[in-house]
């Protein structure tokens, strides 16, 4: 399957594209050399292009970063499952699983090829590391009202800048280790990124 961007221009490309109709670079297929063991984080994002925002998935891979659209029928039967699964589960396991059953549909992309993933659903993406600029990690971090009687949590961030333009990204918390996830990007990236040095 050929890439949803060209990697010359950055425009948008059909799926059986063999050409760019922008700059007419000819499309590279590039054979799927990654094994499911190279995947190195999958994270439930929700991420901000211009003015639009939807929810997806960040898959980091040694070789590239898939971006991964939320697909709600695929996610509607995900969330069934969970709820046929924990029938019998006490009252407290089963909120839990409920509740977090949005986020876990991301784990199923470690069980899924690059390929799989960016044609599971339209706009899936991928930034081949050679295409990759900088990625730029911001912690979370409270935010305080100007009484500072309340305060909420600002999302952990993470930025990445490519060929294909900038992306922005908030981390949602689930099943995800702020130190574990910084020393990934700094030993898979180091070319690449900058920010929280944990």
């Amino acid at each position: 399957m050929a890439n949803n961007f060209c990697s010359n221009c950055g425009n948008s490309l059909n799926a059986d594209a063999k050409f760019c109709a922008n700059c007419g670079a000819q499309i590279q297929i590039q054979p799927n050399s990654l094994s499911f063991s190279e995947y190195r984080a999958v994270l439930s994002v929700n991420y901000t292009k211009g003015f639009s925002s939807k929810d997806g998935a960040l898959i980091f891979a040694n070789d590239r970063i898939i971006i991964a659209n939320y697909n709600k029928t695929l996610s509607k039967e995900h969330i069934e499952k969970v709820r046929q699964s924990t029938k019998g589960l006490g009252y407290l396991k089963r909120t839990a699983a409920m509740m977090n059953a949005h986020y876990t549909f991301v784990d199923r992309y470690w069980n899924m090829s690059p390929q799989e993933i960016l044609s599971e659903t339209p706009g899936n993406f991928e930034i081949s590391i050679n295409n990759l600029r900088l990625i730029k990690y911001t912690t979370s971090k409270n935010v305080y009202y100007t009484d500072n009687s309340m305060s909420k949590e600002r999302p952990a961030k993470i930025s990445v800048t490519s060929t294909l333009g900038k992306f922005d990204f908030s981390i949602y918390p689930y099943n995800f280790n702020e130190n574990k996830f910084v020393t990934m990007l700094k030993k898979t990236y180091p070319q690449n990124y900058t920010g929280a040095k944990r």
